[in-house]
């Protein structure tokens, strides 16, 4: 690619174009990608820049070099490599003020930082706990808080959040993944709500597991002789696993992310693949099929509970 811009048409250019031609004109978005130190994040960054957009690769100080190596000989000024650890909100407020100072506004924001640690329940320590948390909820939250006023003041932008089919599921041995996973989706869908008013946009995407782990850093707590023999044992086997390669296994990742971006109305939620879609269904299904199991007990547990003749005016039973 040729183009070397360093300013991207501003947000009241944008609007004129779309008013003042019927031909569907690509317009150029600016994305901050929260850690392309990772395959997905990599992946996402180059695929974002070969469409035409501009991009804010975010990393820690040790990817800073190789990624500049790697994205700027082609894409020149349209890629910015930062050094940002979501971990740290210092290093995320001067990553976003980088960007801002450079492109002058963020169009979308894509949180994908991830990490698993491995363990039954008993297995693991409260290091991994606190650890699992710093990466997969603290982290993000971090990113969105720090983009959130620009974002407001802009009346404008979108905000994707990587979190698993895990957000969904509990997985056996993945306990603190799954549970830092459900923190964060309650969180961004309280989120979406708040900043609706501002035209912000919020999205989870959740992958499939292998998708989610395997490409990524995996600790191993130490097993227990009670668990060898159980499910535990079976998803550590599968975990330790990681023959496909990682730019295969994020690519239905990247595909999803890329298809939602900062259209008009982006799902709160989007399955990527086959295996993620399969395993949503599955668990919705189940929720459902309990829910109506007892629905009696449920609906007894109101202080004045409903008759029956009202039950079926209000909910068709």
């Amino acid at each position: 690619m040729n183009e070397t811009l360093t300013e991207p048409p501003s947000s009241e250019n944008v609007r004129s174009a779309s008013i003042s031609s019927n031909v569907n004109v690509f317009m150029p978005q600016i994305w901050l990608i929260s850690d392309c130190g990772s395959a997905l994040g990599r992946c996402l960054a180059v695929e974002a820049l070969l469409k035409g957009h501009y991009v804010a690769a975010a990393c820690k100080k040790e990817m800073v070099s190789s990624l500049i190596e790697l994205l700027q000989p082609q894409f020149g000024d349209r890629v910015l490599v930062i050094e940002m650890d979501p971990r740290n909100k210092p290093l995320c407020e001067s990553a976003v003020a980088l960007l801002l100072m450079r492109w002058k506004r963020l169009d979308i924001v894509v949180s994908c930082s991830l990490k698993s640690f491995v363990g039954a329940i008993e297995e693991v320590s409260e290091w991994h706990i606190r650890e699992q948390y710093e990466s997969s909820f603290y982290g993000p939250v971090n990113v969105i808080t720090t983009v959130l006023p620009a974002l407001r003041r802009q009346k404008s932008g979108h905000i994707l959040c990587v979190t698993g089919i895990t957000g969904h599921l509990g997985t056996p041995s993945l306990g603190l993944l799954t549970s830092a996973s459900h923190a964060l989706e309650g969180y961004t869908e309280a989120l979406a709500f708040e900043i609706a008013p501002y035209n912000v946009k919020v999205t989870v995407v959740q992958p499939s597991l292998e998708a989610v782990v395997l490409p990524n850093a995996i600790v191993f707590a130490v097993q227990q002789e009670h668990y060898k023999n159980t499910i535990c044992a079976t998803v550590r086997s599968l975990l330790s696993c990681r023959d496909l390669s990682q730019e295969l296994l994020v690519k239905d990742v990247v595909f999803a992310i890329l298809s939602v971006a900062g259209i008009d109305n982006p799902p709160s939620r989007i399955a990527a693949g086959a295996e993620a879609i399969a395993q949503t269904k599955d668990k919705l299904r189940a929720v459902s099929e309990e829910m109506e199991d007892t629905l009696d007990i449920s609906y007894a547990a109101d202080a004045d509970p409903l008759s029956d003749e009202q039950r079926r005016e209000l909910f068709g039973e």
